[in-house]
């Protein structure tokens, strides 16, 4: 066998061991990117479940449900303001694509779109009072998701 003949073999299976190689990698970070994936969601899942908060999402349903924004006391809008914060915190985690935002829509899509209409007159008054309006501004984004993704779901219903 001449040089030439090996030099060519060499290099295909060179480049055959290196096909798979980044073929390997390229599974390798899919399932990495899914393990992330599922410790954010995880992490979403534990922050929004946790008795705290569903207690506090409990009394702001029922603060939309039984008052108008100007008949809350100080405590409510203390608890109304957890309800914004913990929602602001997995609108950041979706927003920053730490985890696709399909998921937590999917997941919470009812609870975010009923109490971003609830907590929306508290959050305007703490935006002007801090002249702040970046003030849980993932939680409107996260909000807007959701009826983007309530509305994609209701055409898919139409059509079938």
């Amino acid at each position: 066998m001449n040089w030439q003949a090996f030099a060519a073999i060499s290099t295909a299976v060179y480049a055959i061991i290196v096909l798979i190689s980044v073929i390997i990698l390229a599974r390798q970070l899919v399932e990495l990117r899914r393990a992330t994936w599922a410790n954010s969601f995880l992490g979403c899942v534990s922050r929004l479940q946790a008795e705290r908060l569903r207690k506090a999402r409990e009394k702001t349903f029922e603060l939309g449900e039984t008052k108008r924004f100007e008949q809350w006391t100080d405590e409510e809008k203390k608890i109304v303001d957890m309800v914004c914060h913990n929602y602001d915190i997995v609108g950041m985690i979706a927003a920053w694509g730490m985890l696709p935002k399909e998921i937590i829509v999917d997941s919470w899509c009812d609870s975010i779109r009923r109490l971003w209409a609830i907590c929306e007159p508290r959050v305007e008054e703490q935006r002007k009072r801090r002249k702040a309006l970046e003030l849980w501004d993932d939680f409107q984004w996260l909000a807007k998701e959701a009826e983007k993704f309530d509305l994609s779901r209701a055409r898919l219903r139409k059509r079938h």
